[in-house]
């Protein structure tokens, strides 16, 4: 099959993608010849969709999964897309060995809202935020190329800030336990300036100082503090309880009680 030389020849030069356009383009073939020999190899297994035209090359090592692993072929459908992103919640937590347990599903932000991807064995949500910019990130290199996550001290700014997806508070002060161990003081600092939600630094700073993390803790009360007054909110949003004591120092309403597994 001319398409599966194509292909070879591809993932000889270290590519592991390739569009419709682009097959039409070098092998002058016809739409329907295209059409077939995609769903030849497709139902063989040896390709993937990812999006309308865009698909991946799987190589035997990863045919039981049926897809690629997903930080080897994010960057390059965000690339194909256009669209700006990095890794982020428990995905990037797991990155830096603090997911607790390994998640189920790839989480990657965005600046727009995108539907899941589901290839194989492989699930992707991408989760929408409006600063997705402005967040600070890290590149990693990976066997097929490079991918961004959010530095650990975003990551845990984020963990706070999207608590249903990131197995309740409960999950997340654990994870915050042992993703501590990766972040700096200094660029945790810096990296407040970018939360424009002052409920969510409250929730934040409570978990610290329950985990006895004081540093951390306290870095954030006095960024709370040059901010102005603050309103007593819930610390668990999600629970059908809406009352409880009240923290005065991070102006919470204790609705749940947490305690790190670690």
């Amino acid at each position: 099959m001319i398409i599966r030389k194509y292909l070879d020849n591809l993932q000889s030069k270290g590519r592991h993608s390739f569009t419709a356009k682009e097959l039409k383009k070098e092998l002058e073939l016809s739409d329907g010849a295209i059409c077939s020999s995609i769903f030849r190899l497709k139902k063989k297994g040896e390709i993937a969709t990812l999006a309308k035209g865009y698909y991946i090359i799987i190589p035997l090592e990863y045919r039981a999964l049926k897809s690629l692993p997903p930080d080897h072929f994010i960057d390059g459908l965000m690339k194909h897309l256009q669209a700006p992103y990095y890794v982020g919640l428990l995905s990037a937590a797991q990155r830096y060995g603090a997911a607790h347990q390994k998640p189920q599903i790839f989480q990657v932000m965005v600046s727009v809202s995108k539907r899941p991807i589901k290839v194989g064995r492989v699930r992707v949500e991408f989760i929408m935020k409006k600063l997705l910019k402005e967040t600070p990130t890290q590149r990693f290199n990976t066997p097929r190329g490079y991918i961004f996550y959010s530095t650990p001290e975003a990551t845990a700014i984020d963990l706070v800030s999207y608590p249903s997806r990131s197995g309740g508070l409960g999950n997340v002060i654990t994870v915050l336990a042992e993703l501590v161990e990766e972040m700096k003081i200094d660029s945790f600092k810096e990296g407040l300036a970018f939360c424009s939600e002052r409920s969510v630094l409250q929730r934040l700073g409570y978990l610290f100082e329950l985990n006895e993390e004081s540093l951390f803790a306290e870095a954030v009360f006095e960024h709370l503090g040059e901010r102005g007054d603050l309103e007593t909110v819930l610390l668990d949003i999600r629970s059908r309880i809406k009352k409880g004591e009240i923290n005065k120092k991070w102006r919470l309403i204790i609705n749940t009680q947490l305690e790190s597994e670690v």
